[in-house]
């Protein structure tokens, strides 16, 4: 260390004073004359960070303050010497090591260099580079904007503190100015050389917001580990409290692993010890690979340097003007090309213009490129044609003037000059003389037809039924062969008729048997190359995976990039969602190759209700554009009608066939209670792709929204009714279970607790003194943030009591909660039957272990959750299950949602609700099966007068909508005789209202609680 760092700061009201006197004695050499060392300069020079000297009050707004700090300082905050010693001890560069800092401040790593020569910095701040200049003499340092700073050499390490959150523009962009750093820092990084920054905590911590930012840094580079820094980092520049942290990465090479970007921190203290514990635990393996193959990634570096780019460009160059020039057609064009490429070299930055105004407005290398290519390919432009004809444009057909007199022509033409191709389908027109096209728009009218005749009006195919009452799989297993029955037979014949369809048969109804016979169909007579099986982990693994080879089908499951490349004709090609996601660019690209002539299997495809979410964009990517797709199950939405626009968009890729019929659309305004109507302007086309499209789908049909308090007030009507009814009739065939079975195996209860007074003691507290409680919840650092999840929070603690009170320290009482007692109730009445427990938390579970434990010693009890149980440990559960008689199967509800069932069982206990019946249904089903001969019994527990009662009315509320996505229009009090509720639930609803001072307060039924 070239100097040692000082453990006393400067005051913050020195240090302006201070730095201006450093800054004066270095600048004109009387440091010796005043007898001042560079040691104090190190240590007394502060930089400009913090010292803006600028006030909140004098502003409108934070932002407008925080932008006016940041144009003063520049975000120059710098590094205390304590941190970049610490950090160049974690790298421990070679002597022969080029290390770069492209926003140095005043040069404090460089302090730290085996060899100060190979120290290379810039800075945009001149004080700082003065400073720098004087400490550093060897070191190579430059002034500048970053944005323009090029070293002329590869880095082997690139360190950095650069200004946070400042916004810098890249190539027309406008980006962070540490994830600038990031970018530039890769063009000046050699293959595998190390990147160390040190950043906000905030940065690429949030994969939902930033997950654009973390695949292109992904791209870039390889992670090898973050750690926090402590908070008070830059408390010597006047921020007390700022969290920060570093991360070291790799760029990414040929030659070595890429690692991908995991949001996981390690545990580091500023110290010798820790340092050496990084370089050993994190750094030390990379760099003795890149020790081995260092000729191989010296060899990269050259393919990858900027000459090499520059060298590319001049050939283009050059081969591009020797064709122009020795062509007749092109070489009266070769002067203006001269012109132009002249005008690049010599373009300079006006005087005055600012730097991010030059970079979008100067001309680039590619656009050099475009402009040659044109004059190039002007050579093969047609000759004029004094003719109007009609082409192709997009999605639309268009008349064109081959000429500019037939162009004039047609400007003064009152004939159709454009149609989109989905209004001449629809309206059956076709408005041009010329029938070039007249094939193509018959063909997608007849193609439209047949999409969109309902289910019910089609009589299957002969061929069709011919070959589903033949087809027939033996089950090796259960030594039996398995057939169609005659309604799920006529049913899949009808989805058979179609290329694109839905089959929302209830859970336990037979969907996969019905998806293996079209699966066969679609390979025997639609000439398809394989077929591909898309669903949940848990329906791959402990369902199609595990059936499969006892039916003797030619299958593989995808697990790895390289098995793309392994798939064979005819194959039934299984892929979890999250494996699709890793894996979409192969897929993606196998589809293409086979010219998208491949068969969708979409099993549980109620998995991507969410537009926004990973799993939907990727299904979407890789097989939006199939000629046959089917989606599988047992309820299409799970909150709301709008949950079906994803699926509804991926079943016909925003076609014809998904046309918006609606004459108004329901729009509400921000900040208003009323929707209002409006005229759709949108009428007649297809629904628009992404989050537009599901926008206009909402206000279509249901704009909206079910909250826990609000069922008490909104009808939930849905609007448009009689569109959706024509879409659904002739996308979905929708069979209950009972309509598939011919019989009724199974009851839903309702069964009502009491609070005691310990229960109600406690829910009063959380309901009127909330703020006791809330040490439950990580607080969010944000203010604002902490007041909106307050009311949620509270929402979910009111739930957590009614689930199980005796969790909680303040439950003051030794006595058995109500929930609890009406359980083992059940348990004591069902002693010799089989019974499931589901609830939701790992927590609630706990505690009813310990009780049931306690309370039935001698019945066998099997605990089963997501975070305990592998997939092959719950299929060994079903068989210990079916070997005992009064066995107990206490679970969450989540970890048995698919594919595991337990027919065995024929009482199931919920006394812990989800928000919809979509969920809980999931797991019910796994005792009620298509199979099964004994009847079932599931009960509801809950609790009256409390914000279960609320919970329970949304789920009916959202099981209305769903029911009616099944095409069953039932009235409220029928939803709720289906479920068995036969009481007043509207006198037991909790309501949020205000009082006169304008505070919140929870009401339900005649009680109020402030």
């Amino acid at each position: 260390m070239k100097y040692t760092p000082s453990e006393q700061s400067v005051p913050q009201d020195k240090r302006a004073e201070v730095n201006d006197k450093m800054l004066f004695l270095t600048e004109y050499g009387r440091l010796e004359q005043y007898g001042v060392t560079k040691q104090d300069v190190f240590n007394l020079y502060t930089g400009d960070g913090g010292l803006h000297g600028m006030k909140y009050e004098d502003y409108d707004n934070y932002a407008s303050y925080s932008q006016a700090k940041k144009e003063i300082d520049n975000g120059q905050y710098l590094t205390p010497p304590i941190v970049a010693d610490f950090l160049m001890q974690c790298l421990n560069p070679d002597k022969e090591d080029v290390v770069i800092d492209m926003t140095g401040g005043t040069g404090v790593f460089a302090n730290s260099m085996p060899v100060e020569r190979n120290f290379y910095m810039n800075e945009i701040d001149i004080k700082a580079v003065k400073i720098a200049k004087c400490l550093y003499p060897e070191a190579n340092i430059t002034h500048g904007d970053i944005r323009e700073y090029d070293p002329k050499i590869k880095a082997d390490i690139i360190i950095g503190n650069p200004p946070y959150n400042l916004k810098w523009d890249y190539w027309g962009d406008e980006l962070q100015s540490q994830y600038y750093y990031c970018l530039k820092a890769y063009e000046h990084l050699s293959p595998g050389g190390i990147l160390a920054l040190i950043v906000p905590s905030s940065f690429l911590s949030d994969e939902f917001a930033e997950d654009a930012k973390i695949r292109k840094i992904e791209s870039r580079f390889s992670l090898m580990c973050q750690f926090d820094l402590p908070e008070t980092l830059f408390a010597s520049s006047g921020v007390k409290y700022f969290k920060t942290k570093v991360m070291l990465l790799y760029a990414n090479s040929a030659h070595l692993d890429c690692a991908p970007f995991q949001n996981i921190k390690t545990e580091v203290n500023i110290s010798d010890e820790d340092a050496f514990y990084v370089y050993d635990t994190f750094l030390i393996g990379h760099i003795e690979k890149k020790r081995k193959i260092k000729a191989k990634l010296f060899y990269e570096s050259l393919n990858g340097d900027w000459k090499w780019e520059a060298e590319k460009f001049l050939y283009k160059v050059r081969t591009y003007l020797y064709h122009i020039k020795s062509n007749p057609k092109t070489e009266k064009l070769y002067a203006s090309c001269l012109q132009y490429i002249e005008s690049y070299k010599n373009q300079k930055q006006p005087n005055g213009m600012p730097y991010t105004q030059w970079e979008r407005a100067k001309k680039k290398p590619e656009d050099v490129i475009h402009v040659l290519k044109n004059a190039l390919g002007s050579q093969s432009k047609p000759p004029e044609r004094d003719v109007i004809e009609p082409v192709k444009s997009g999605n639309s057909i268009r008349l064109k003037g081959r000429s500019k007199k037939t162009q004039a022509q047609l400007e003064r033409s009152h004939h159709t000059k454009s149609m989109p191709v989905p209004d001449m389908v629809y309206y059956d027109e076709y408005p041009f003389h010329d029938k070039r096209f007249q094939k193509l728009v018959n063909r997608k009218r007849l193609a439209y037809e047949n999409q969109t005749t309902p289910y019910q009006d089609i009589t299957p195919d002969a061929e069709i039924l011919a070959f589903l009452r033949d087809f027939t799989i033996y089950d090796s297993l259960n030594e039996c062969d398995i057939k169609l029955n005659e309604l799920q037979l006529m049913d899949t014949a009808r989805i058979l008729s179609k290329p694109y369809g839905i089959i929302q048969w209830e859970q336990g109804s037979g969907k996969t048997i019905s998806a293996l016979a079209q699966h066969f169909y679609r390979i025997t007579h639609n000439n398809i190359f394989c077929s591909f099986v898309v669903s949940t982990a848990i329906s791959i693994h402990n369902n199609w995976d595990v059936i499969l080879p006892f039916y003797d089908i030619d299958c593989m499951v995808v697990r790895e990039w390289e098995d793309v490349d392994k798939i064979k004709r005819g194959q039934l090609v299984l892929v979890t969602l999250d494996m699709l996601i890793r894996l979409q660019r192969y897929v993606k690209r196998f589809v293409k190759m086979h010219c998208q002539k491949l068969f969708l299997l979409f099993d549980e495809s109620d998995a991507i209700t969410n537009i926004e979410s990973k799993r939907s964009k990727a299904v979407k990517n890789c097989f939006r554009r199939l000629k046959f797709k089917t989606l599988l199950t047992g309820t299409l939405t799970r909150n709301n009608v709008n949950e079906y626009f994803s699926q509804y968009e991926l079943l016909y890729n925003n076609s014809v066939n998904m046309l918006c019929l609606c004459d108004y659309i329901h729009v509400r305004e921000k900040n208003q209670d009323m929707l209002h109507e409006e005229l759709n302007k949108m009428r007649g086309k297809p629904f628009p792709a992404y989050r537009t499209g599901y926008k206009l789908f909402q206000n279509c049909f249901l704009p909206e929204k079910i909250t826990v308090f609000g069922v008490g007030q909104n009808t939930q009507d849905i609007y448009n009714a009689e569109y959706l009814d024509e879409i659904l009739g002739y996308t979905i065939i929708t069979r209950t279970f009972e309509e598939i079975t011919g019989k009724k195996i199974y009851q839903i209860h309702q069964v009502m607790c009491r609070q005691s007074e310990p229960e109600k003691e406690l829910y009063k507290k959380a309901a009127e003194e909330f703020y006791k409680l809330e040490y439950l919840f990580r607080l969010n650092p944000s203010s604002r943030k902490a007041a909106m999840l307050r009311l949620i929070n509270q929402l979910l603690t009111l739930l957590r009591i009614c689930a199980a009170p005796q969790t909680f320290d303040e439950y003051g009482s030794l006595e058995q909660p109500s929930k609890f007692t009406k359980v083992m109730e059940l348990l004591r009445e069902y002693q010799n039957r089989r019974i499931a427990i589901g609830v939701r938390h790992i927590s609630v579970m706990k505690t009813y272990e310990a009780v049931i434990r306690r309370q039935f010693p001698d019945r066998p009890l099997f605990v089963v959750s997501g975070q305990s149980a592998s997939l092959k440990e719950r299929r060994k559960v079903v068989k210990q299950m079916e070997q005992t008689s009064n066995g107990i199967l206490l679970s969450t509800q989540q970890s048995l949602s698919c594919a595991v069932n337990f027919d065995c069982i024929d009482i199931c206990l919920i006394p812990e609700l989800f928000w919809n019946n979509a969920a809980m249904s999931q797991y019910y089903f796994r005792f009620i099966r298509y199979t099964s001969t004994r009847f079932k019994n599931v009960y509801f527990i809950t609790n009256s007068h409390t914000i279960e009662s609320n919970l329970l009315k949304m789920v009916m509320v959202k099981e209305k909508l769903n029911l009616y996505m099944k095409n069953q229009h039932l009235n409220d009090s029928e939803v709720e005789g289906k479920f068995g509720i036969n009481f007043d639930l509207l006198g037991m609803l909790s309501r949020k209202e205000y009082d006169e001072d304008g505070h919140v307060t929870v009401r339900w039924g005649e009680q109020n609680i402030a």
